[in-house]
């Protein structure tokens, strides 16, 4: 039989051996006590090898074949279990402040869990414990004693990270929800003022054509938008973010070529402004979703469209911002 390295032996060389030589292996006998030297001493930890070498002795070939199957698939299972994702519990570890209290007055303003299973919701310490751990999200059980007292759900989100907190209610185990918190150490938050509103937001134009139950173009609608720019939606918090700006703008009508046939407009240089065309405005900003496209905007005016004539009317320009108060939170 060819010679082979015998510091390299493991399942995958046993199964080659099987495969490739067990014509040999069942005229040479002797092989088997070789066999037998080389798996005691190939790091058999706790006995690993010990069922194969009793089989091999025994000269039950075919079941050492199965057993050295046996023994592959095992360790691809160790491999698969080393190769998990890394638990994801360190994220549930700090102060989390309020975002959403779901209309409960009395909701806890902030809740904190620490690495050695203890947590204070309110005034009170407890315990807790975790129950189930997923890729999207980690549950936790909190206790006084035996008892649950509150069931934390930790979503781990594409964007954000939230944690639900609810309170278990009686014996039958049904909770009461209590209020979804945010942990702000993930978030940077930034004030916006009036000196720093261009580097986040943006003024954008949009003109949306609408059809009929037929498909066919019908109208034409055009918006005007004061919008966070498309590179900070991603690490946006809604939930946390809060912002008023006001506005000093003129308006007027602004000329405006439609194309419905083909969806197509174009904005003319003629502008008339009306008698009073100097004003301003106050605005909150929303977040909203269109067409699975996120937003965090404001509408300064859906301008009407004056088919006849063609132009917009009630169309702002020369808008200035006068003055700001909120703050964004983007993911750090």
């Amino acid at each position: 039989m060819d010679k082979f390295n015998l510091n390299q032996l493991n399942v995958d060389k046993l199964k080659e051996l099987w495969a490739t030589k067990k014509k040999q292996i069942l005229v040479v006998a002797g092989v088997f006590i070789v066999l037998c030297l080389l798996l005691s001493t190939c790091g058999n930890k706790g006995g690993k090898y010990d069922q194969l070498i009793a089989l091999l002795e025994k000269g039950e070939y075919q079941s050492a074949h199965y057993y050295i199957d046996s023994l592959q698939r095992k360790e691809q299972e160790e491999n698969k279990k080393d190769d998990k994702k890394e638990s994801q519990i360190a994220k549930l570890y700090g102060e989390w402040t309020v975002c959403s209290n779901y209309g409960n007055e009395d909701a806890f303003e902030t809740v904190s869990f620490d690495k050695d299973g203890t947590c204070k919701i309110g005034k009170d310490s407890f315990k807790w414990r975790m129950t189930d751990e997923q890729d999207t999200y980690i549950n936790v059980d909190v206790t006084e004693g035996e008892a649950k007292r509150y069931r934390v759900g930790l979503t781990l989100g594409n964007k954000e990270i939230s944690l639900s907190l609810s309170e278990y209610e009686g014996e039958n185990g049904m909770t009461k929800s209590i209020g979804e918190y945010k942990n702000l150490d993930f978030y940077e938050a930034v004030e916006i003022t009036a000196e720093n509103w261009d580097k986040y937001f943006e003024f954008v134009d949009e003109g949306k054509f609408g059809e009929n139950e037929f498909g066919e173009v019908t109208s034409f609608q055009y918006y005007q938008y004061l919008s966070l720019k498309e590179e900070y939606i991603d690490k946006f918090s809604n939930s946390l973010s809060k912002l008023v700006m006001e506005l000093d703008f003129t308006y007027g009508k602004k000329g405006c070529q439609v194309d419905l046939e083909n969806k197509k407009y174009t904005l003319t240089d003629s502008y008339e402004v009306d008698t009073y065309d100097r004003d301003s405005s106050i605005y909150s900003f929303n977040y909203s979703n269109y067409e699975d496209v996120s937003y965090y905007r404001t509408t300064l005016m859906s301008p009407y469209f004056n088919k006849e004539n063609s132009y917009l009317s009630d169309f702002k320009t020369d808008m200035e911002i006068i003055r700001v108060q909120g703050t964004i939170y983007l993911l750090k």
